[in-house]
């Protein structure tokens, strides 16, 4: 029985500068094939970008006491995967159960920004890693309610103007919300104030 565990797991709040990695265990198939136990020799892992994709090995596992193994895709934490076991004359087995996982969403909130022109922290926006994510959406409100900015791009900034032209905003404290839809259509709400210092 094959397992993929990540950051994904459990993790409500972490940052996207951690590191995106599948770690995977699998059960000792000597428990279930008593056969094995002195033939067994290696484990092929193999991998594929999505669900149905045709599974390619990405490593071989020559210890056949080690039941774990981790991979760290080169865009995102999305993929599919299986094991296989390999005896000392190189039969295969069959696939494990094959394990899909998702790229998870990250995302987080500065809490200030100093839109002075002088090139250093001039706009505010979150960043993240979104992919997969749908249904994005970031606004920023005053004290009263009124909505200063929104917009549906990830890549916008809020420059501290309303709707981004016209005068600056007073020096103060904003509401701001983004929510997107995550790749399985479960929703993310990020809450913050933005403090506009000049």
């Amino acid at each position: 029985m094959l397992t993929v565990n990540n950051i994904c797991d459990g993790a409500e709040n972490f940052t996207p500068e951690e590191e995106f990695e599948n770690d995977q265990t699998w059960t000792d198939p000597r428990e279930t094939c008593p056969a094995l136990a002195d033939d067994l020799a290696a484990y092929n892992i193999y991998y594929a970008t999505t669900e149905g994709a045709e599974l390619q090995v990405i490593e071989t596992v020559n210890t056949p006491n080690e039941f774990d193994y981790t991979d760290r895709p080169e865009l995102g934490i999305a993929g599919c995967y299986a094991v296989t076991a390999i005896d000392s004359v190189g039969n295969e087995s069959v696939f494990s159960n094959i394990v899909c996982v998702d790229n998870c969403p990250a995302y987080e909130l500065p809490n200030a920004f100093t839109p002075n022109s002088d090139g250093s922290n001039d706009d505010f926006r979150g960043k993240g890693m979104l992919d997969g994510a749908t249904n994005f959406t970031f606004t920023i409100w005053n004290r009263w309610g009124e909505v200063l900015f929104q917009t549906n791009n990830p890549e916008q900034a809020w420059n501290g103007r309303k709707n981004n032209t016209g005068k600056l905003s007073p020096n103060g404290v904003y509401v701001c919300i983004v929510t997107f839809d995550g790749p399985r259509g479960e929703p993310f709400e990020y809450k913050g104030l933005a403090t506009l210092i000049r």
